[in-house]
């Protein structure tokens, strides 16, 4: 790498806690001038991230890819012109390396323009198929005798959130209830609850709502035991 390269290491989670958003939003935003070469590099905590970016001024060449443990998975190189969008979709990022290298052609701003310098680009990174829950992931557990656990979301984007609950272990028949926020406070209605039966391995439902939720599970077993994943998803 050159003296003249930038290198920014961007740590993902810092972004999440910093933003907290509802949806597969971008989560680092960004305009730049490039003197000679920037180079990105995103550590990823999701499974599926987009890249895009955008010339404004000045021919560009591109270098994108992911890697992991120094080998490269997946690489592109693009020349963009002036105004010109591109976007990437990466899959299976999850603990990889993302790498975006902008950098201007070694004949950029020559003959006429030898001291150009206004070369400048934007670009966005975005999470996608990212969970609404506040934990940013599934949330896992096991209830014993009556017990419930209660956990929450950010509203959707979309005018529906998929609810997903799943048994992972025990026969104990379970109560999912979801309530949707309304100021203050938190309302339900009979569309809003469903029974995971003994025999029953999943609940996965949707709730017309684009609105921050709170899901309460409940063992309904003086016995038996529920062990369980609930997660909460964008859907259209």
């Amino acid at each position: 790498m050159d003296s003249f390269c930038v290198l920014l290491l961007l740590n993902l989670g810092t972004f999440q806690f910093m933003n907290a958003q509802t949806c597969p939003v971008p989560i680092i935003i960004g305009t730049e001038t490039i003197t000679e070469r920037v180079e990105k590099v995103i550590y990823p905590t999701t499974d599926r991230v987009k890249v895009e970016w955008q010339i404004y001024s000045g021919n560009a060449f591109t270098n994108f890819g992911i890697s992991k443990d120094e080998e490269s998975v997946v690489a592109y190189g693009y020349s963009v012109a002036d105004g010109i969008k591109r976007s990437q979709m990466v899959n299976d990022a999850q603990g990889k390396k993302i790498e975006m290298v902008i950098y201007k052609p070694a004949n950029y701003g020559q003959p006429r323009d030898p001291d150009k310098q206004d070369m400048r680009f934007s670009y966005k990174i975005y999470e996608v198929g990212v969970s609404l829950m506040k934990e940013r992931h599934l949330i896992e557990g096991n209830l014993f005798g009556q017990g419930k656990n209660t956990i929450y979301t950010y509203p959707s984007c979309k005018s529906k959130t998929k609810i997903i609950v799943r048994r992972k272990s025990g026969r104990a028949k379970g109560t999912i209830s979801v309530y949707e926020r309304t100021g203050s406070n938190w309302n339900s209605n009979p569309t809003m609850v469903r029974i995971l039966e003994q025999d029953q391995d999943q609940q996965i439902f949707t709730v017309n709502s684009n609105k921050e939720l709170k899901i309460e599970l409940k063992n309904n077993s003086v016995g038996n035991q529920l062990g369980y994943s609930i997660n909460a998803l964008v859907t259209n």
